[in-house]
């Protein structure tokens, strides 16, 4: 029976898009990196701009469009700010965007009461969805009114972990933000589940949830979601530690991978033959340890370069790609289908496991379907 569903599902979409290719359909990578301030900073071994330094310095040479999504308190503090703005101003490459991460002194700064908690990343401290919907108006505002002060322009590109439709509405209506960016699914990472969405694949936020798809015009929010750190489809489904496996260094180094893993995910994401187009962030948070990831961030940008072409990649800023998506997509979100094997390469137990995912993610539903033997 479940075969039959497969085949019927797969029939649909290939007669649903088999016109659609003319062009020769892209990968967009947008290069998306959070960065958090002083306040809290959780690695006192190295400076808040020590790591985007590096990224930037190491991107240079290919002229990858950057998106540096600055929290609070890195915009209010004049050294990152000012790095930032010099950043804007000569290199045409750079944008800036907004990390919309709550922090004491942002809460403070509106008087709004910040939760009780054992951690700055406690779900109801960290994200706007903490707050009534009258302080959640006032903390965007509060942020907005700083960032414009140092910049002299609101941001296009917001993130964090998790943004609530109420807040995306806000953000879009008030500030005309083209693009936010939130965590890929995972069930128990972090002590955050976000599960349901479309795997790794942008679509338009329902007002009534943003972890799903309008499916309808009318209940949209009009801007584009995309995900971060993009997970393997055929390794990250599980509730334990499984989310590990994604396109991010510090993830997949963590689970035991290596480059050659990276680019199998990025083959993964090349599934354009029933696709009008793919996408890929490539980021990382400020706060990783350098030391760590210097190798592999290079390793992985070197890998972007080489399979540029092969992979028809095309680096894009994350507004820009925001205005492609609402162009392309005057309607509804894209429905998006994906078919994929072990990307594992080590241990040598792991990377043999056997069978095929199949994902299939429209705006009413997402289906996944276990191939192994012949048996689904």
């Amino acid at each position: 029976m479940l075969r039959k569903i497969f085949i019927t599902l797969f029939l649909l979409l290939v007669s649903s898009v088999g016109g659609a290719h003319a062009f020769k359909a892209e990968t967009f990578v947008t290069f998306g990196n959070p960065v958090r301030g002083p306040e809290n900073w959780q690695n006192p071994k190295q400076d808040p701009l020590a790591l985007p330094m590096f990224l930037y310095r190491e991107s240079t040479p290919s002229s990858y469009p950057m998106t540096w999504l600055l929290r609070y308190d890195a915009v209010t503090d004049a050294t990152m700010s000012a790095y930032f703005n010099d950043l804007i101003e000569t290199d045409s490459t750079q944008s800036i965007g907004a990390f919309l991460e709550i922090t004491p002194s942002l809460a403070e700064k509106t008087r709004t009461l910040y939760p009780a908690g054992d951690s700055v990343f406690n779900a109801n401290r960290i994200f706007l969805s903490g707050y009534s919907q009258e302080d959640r108006r006032l903390l965007i505002d509060t942020y907005m009114s700083a960032f414009f002060d140092r910049f002299g322009f609101y941001p296009k590109s917001v993130s964090a972990w998790h943004l609530d439709s109420y807040s995306l509405q806000y953000l879009e209506s008030k500030y005309s933000v083209l693009i936010a960016m939130n965590c890929d699914d995972q069930y128990s990472m972090d002590h955050y589940r976000l599960w349901g969405g479309y795997l790794g694949s942008p679509y338009f936020p329902d007002k009534n949830n943003s972890l799903i798809p309008s499916s309808t015009r009318a209940n949209r929010v009009n801007l584009a979601m995309v995900r971060w750190a993009q997970r393997d489809l055929f390794n990250f489904y599980g509730a334990g530690s499984e989310s590990l496996y994604s396109v991010q260094v510090n993830d997949y180094l963590a689970a035991g991978q290596t480059t050659k893993y990276f680019e199998k995910l990025l083959a993964q994401y090349d599934n354009k033959v029933l696709n009008e187009f793919t996408y890929v962030n490539i980021g990382l948070e400020n706060d990783y340890d350098l030391g760590l990831y210097r190798n592999e961030i290079k390793n992985v940008y070197k890998s972007l370069k080489n399979n540029r072409d092969k992979f028809n990649l095309h680096p894009i800023s994350m507004a820009d790609f925001g205005v492609w998506f609402m162009g392309f997509y005057p309607e509804s979100s894209p429905t998006y289908f994906y078919s994929a094997e072990n990307s594992r390469v080590v241990p040598p137990k792991l990377a043999t496991t056997p069978g095929k995912v199949f994902w299939y993610q429209s705006p009413f539903y997402r289906i996944g379907f276990w191939s192994d033997g012949g048996r689904t």
